[in-house]
């Protein structure tokens, strides 16, 4: 029996929620969304978090941020202090008003705090202390007011992104079953209609949601490629799309150039190897880049000097890696 990896939330929704955040909010909160000026921008502050950071916060924390916003009435910017959670405990409530007297203290800007977890009971909260007023909004993705075959075909990312994370709670340590629902994501997310960049993205988030064993993983992505049809899957970018596509193209116009010289048909083989490595060099850099952060100097040399069977070794890695010392750290 394929042996399951662990499964991955953090990452995957502080980032789709940053680089989304206004489907984001769209998504889960409907009613704050149209007092938002969208049009003046918005600007993260989730490190200042730290300064107003709880010394016992709870080890299942999954994301946390905080986003200056502009209101539509023009009047003052607002704070909007967003947790996700996978655990609801006793004191989860408490803990939200402290963040959010702490986070007013040191901006002195209003604050509104929203709270996703996987199940509880909707609810929005009010209280004022002296001249406080604490809003929470809590939304619990298992209590959405729509099924999963609606998430499944909501036009909005989050909807997909929630499937994925309803299905990957159910699929734990079921690889068959969740190989299942990952491919119906595949499909999903082929027949939307998105732009290249966001399709990738919310791929991306789901793939780390929904790990699979390495061998169960490139079955899934041979039966997928061999079923693509023309031009449908143009945002896939995984190691096995680079092989069989981008690095053989770019090898193989290296390889006529390189045959001038050195002969046909040497050139080409040459030209093919090259750009196999070079395509998968580049896609594993976006994507460390993407889980993260910049990379310093040190690691774009690495990878730059990296085989391409070591290459791949680190791609896979990446799936369930929690740093880049846990990407390097993978043995051929």
């Amino acid at each position: 029996m394929p042996t399951a990896q662990r499964d991955n939330y953090d990452s995957p929704w502080k980032s789709a929620a940053r680089r989304y955040f206004r489907h984001f909010i769209r998504f889960f909160f409907p009613t704050l969304y149209v007092l938002i000026d969208c049009s003046r921008g918005w600007r993260f502050r989730e490190q200042e978090l730290e300064q107003v950071s709880l010394s016992d916060k709870p080890s299942f924390l999954i994301a946390d941020l905080l986003v200056e916003i502009s209101l539509r009435d023009g009047e003052q910017n607002a704070l909007l202090h967003i947790e996700v959670q996978e655990k609801v405990s006793r004191s989860l409530r408490r803990r939200m008003f402290t963040y959010f007297a702490r986070i007013y203290t040191l901006t002195g800007l209003p604050v509104c705090s929203l709270l996703i977890t996987p199940n509880g009971v909707y609810s929005t909260q009010q209280c004022r202390v002296k001249e406080l007023e604490f809003n929470l909004l809590h939304i619990a993705i298992e209590r959405l007011p729509i099924g999963l075959e609606q998430l499944v075909r909501h036009k909005n990312p989050f909807g997909l992104i929630c499937a994925a994370y309803i299905w990957a709670k159910k699929t734990h340590g079921n690889c068959e079953a969740r190989r299942k629902e990952k491919l119906t994501i595949i499909h999903a997310i082929t027949a939307k209609g998105w732009s290249r960049r966001m399709a990738r993205d919310v791929f991306r988030v789901v793939n780390w949601m929904m790990p699979l064993p390495a061998d169960m993983e490139r079955e899934l992505w041979r039966r997928v490629l061999r079923n693509r049809k023309e031009n449908d899957m143009t945002w896939m970018c995984p190691i096995e799309k680079i092989f069989y596509e981008d690095g053989e193209k770019s090898g193989c116009r290296k390889g006529i150039a390189l045959g001038i010289q050195q002969g046909i048909q040497q050139g080409i083989q040459q030209g093919i190897q090259q750009g196999r490595k070079a395509a998968m060099k580049e896609l594993l850099e976006r994507q460390m880049e993407g889980r993260f952060g910049p990379l310093s100097e040190n690691v774009r040399k690495r990878l730059e000097r990296a085989s391409s069977e070591k290459l791949a070794v680190w791609g896979l890695a990446l799936l369930d890696a929690n740093s880049v010392g846990q990407v390097f750290r993978k043995k051929l």
